[in-house]
């Protein structure tokens, strides 16, 4: 999941939000990205599947009417927020593995975070979910800390 030259992330995300925009409710899920390049040592492809799935993921889970925060830093953290109740520790510890939901009833395999999970383990990144969102008192964050160049 790793290579050895690092390359500019910031395209990837553009094209799988804008891909996820056409499905969901305008102004949904907009990227917020740096005006410089952000180089990650990630295999594109493996960056664009781990997006993907938490931006679905909070899509499908977070509040309908609330838009889903993706943020990108300079420093290669990638922030996926959704609003939503709050989830206790275990969880979202829980959540990580294969065939997990949140809630019984949800749509899904409960597959997402789980790949999101391979994918960070086997590019050197580290990923967490974090609720309530910091700041506030409600809502689910996964962060990714990527490996830069």
């Amino acid at each position: 999941m790793r290579q050895a030259k690092a390359t500019d992330m910031r395209p990837v995300l553009r094209i799988i939000a804008q891909d996820l925009q056409r499905a969901a409710e305008a102004g949904r899920c907009t990227p917020h990205l740096p005006d410089a390049p952000v180089p990650l040592v990630i295999e594109p492809d493996a960056f664009g599947i781990l997006t993907r799935n938490l931006i679905e993921n909070a899509l499908r889970h977070g509040n309908p009417d609330s838009p889903v925060e993706i943020d990108l830093t300079s420093d290669g953290v990638l922030t996926v927020s959704n609003a939503g109740p709050v989830l206790p520790r275990v969880t979202l510890a829980r959540l990580r593995h294969r065939f997990q939901k949140g809630h019984p009833e949800s749509d899904g395999a409960g597959l997402g975070l789980a790949i999101v999970t391979a994918i960070a383990e086997r590019a050197g990144a580290a990923f967490s979910l974090v609720s309530p969102i910091s700041g506030r008192d409600s809502g689910v964050s996964a962060l990714v800390a990527l490996p830069r160049g």
